[in-house]
């Protein structure tokens, strides 16, 4: 199928025809148990389209992680139990904690809307694992590759042409999963906040609903993602200058030369290793877009 003229067409097929069985699918369970005809209002038509399409987003974004993970398995040659333990743990307190905040929904018409919720968290909590996976054995391979130069550590692979593939490669499946990261948070914020408003659009309460609880959980993803992507770009980046002092080692006179500082800067800049989290304007906005679009969740839906 990859060389075949319709595979143009074929993901975007798949992708409608799983959105539109998705939608009827949740709609269907939404009206399953709800005798007060809330489910058919505009506000839950346009949340379980959301749903729907957010299914099929973290659907695509599953299969486009999962091949990363597995080659960084085979590259880093570590098992990925612990971790995949603590991410399983991590998990289940998320859940936890939102089965708690949730519990209210029982009372809510219409009620298949927590046990639909709950699901949606635990299918995305499943297909950004890959993502998550993929990072810290990045992060476990950049710091092997760091003791390597710093002569911690031995390898079979010690060219430097093979390091400085790794460390492209690696930086180029770094900002896929922050890219993955990024998608599915946000999709869960714009969720939440357009499922806070079905309710109150459809008759229930706006006390029962607290604006800042969106605010919350825009910051909650916000805070997690900084934690999970930082610390392996400042480890890739402390790596590649270590690259960079290994092939263009300090001149013994301490004297650099035109050449030398042109070389160094050049191979800094193909690595991108010049840029911090800061100035990398592709991962600082990534970063910083869950928690923009929980603030817009909360604001937008308040203008007259």
């Amino acid at each position: 199928m990859k060389t075949h003229w319709l595979r143009p067409v074929f993901v975007p097929a798949v992708a409608l025809v799983s959105f539109t069985v998705l939608n009827e699918l949740i709609g269907w369970l939404l009206n399953s148990g709800d005798t007060s005809g809330r489910a058919k209002t505009p506000g839950f038509v346009l949340w379980t389209a959301l749903v729907a399409a957010s299914l099929v987003l973290y659907g695509f974004l599953f299969t486009r992680t999962l091949p990363l993970a597995v080659r960084w398995r085979h590259v880093a040659g570590v098992r990925i139990w612990w971790p995949l333990v603590v991410y399983v743990v991590f998990v289940a307190a998320l859940v936890v904690f939102l089965w708690v905040r949730s519990s209210g929904f029982q009372r809510l018409s219409p009620t298949t809307v927590g046990p639909v919720s709950r699901a949606i968290v635990l299918i995305g909590a499943a297909a950004v694992a890959p993502a998550v996976l993929a990072l810290w054995l990045v992060h476990w391979r950049v710091r092997r590759i760091g003791e390597l130069l710093g002569g911690k550590a031995q390898t079979e692979r010690t060219k430097a042409k093979d390091i400085l593939d790794e460390l492209m490669k690696s930086r180029h499946d770094m900002g896929v999963c922050l890219t993955v990261l990024v998608l599915i948070v946000t999709s869960a914020v714009v969720n939440a906040g357009a499922q806070q408003r079905a309710f109150v659009t459809s008759g229930t309460s706006q006390e029962l609903f607290q604006p800042q609880a969106i605010l919350l959980y825009g910051a909650l993803f916000t805070v997690a993602t900084m934690l999970l992507y930082v610390p392996i770009f400042v480890a890739w980046r402390t790596t590649c200058h270590r690259f960079v002092d290994d092939v263009y080692p300090p001149p013994e006179d301490a004297r650099p030369t035109d050449e030398w500082l042109s070389g160094r800067t050049r191979l800094t800049s193909y690595l991108g290793a010049d840029s911090t989290v800061t100035k990398n304007l592709s991962a600082a906005f990534g970063i910083l877009t869950p928690l923009a679009i929980s603030v817009l969740a909360v604001v937008i839906p308040g203008l007259k």
